[in-house]
């Protein structure tokens, strides 16, 4: 079914989509330069075997292990999940990490190392928020004592 609604960018025309265009000029192949459909360049590299002419999925040749450089795992080292998690620590930009518990309102513990804390006592619970509320209102009330 061809419709008017769809448009070719590739010549302009209405009627169809770019990947079905008829008219030749405007199919050529990125890698090549040859007039062809996308995907049947024979100038594809396979990069198993390093020879033209299929993708490494379709390779015949046992696949060979490529021992990354950077973390020793058999992958490329372009596919290497260190990539994305490398950083340098700048020593002179490090800040001081601020403690505090939000049961106790303490300064020297998190709230994992609190004593008021018991096994229910998490971050995680559906009532983590009334937890809060509740020894807050119980830690106004001690000052409020206290003085």
């Amino acid at each position: 079914m061809i419709s008017n609604s769809v448009f070719c960018f590739k010549c302009d025309q209405k009627g169809h989509v770019s990947k079905d265009c008829p008219d030749n000029k405007h199919n050529t192949c990125q890698k090549c330069d040859l007039i062809h459909k996308r995907g049947e360049c024979k100038f594809v590299l396979c990069y198993n075997c390093d020879l033209l002419g299929h993708h490494a999925a379709q390779c015949n040749q046992v696949r060979k292990k490529i021992k990354c450089d950077k973390c020793l795992i058999n992958h490329d080292v372009r596919e290497c999940p260190i990539n994305w998690r490398y950083y340098h620590l700048k020593p002179d930009e490090i800040k001081p990490l601020k403690m505090s518990c939000p049961l106790c309102f303490a300064t020297d513990h998190f709230m994992d190392d609190c004593n008021m804390a018991d096994d229910q006592t998490t971050v995680f619970t559906k009532n983590f928020k009334f937890l809060i509320k509740t020894f807050k209102n119980e830690y106004k009330r001690f000052k409020n004592n206290k003085k």
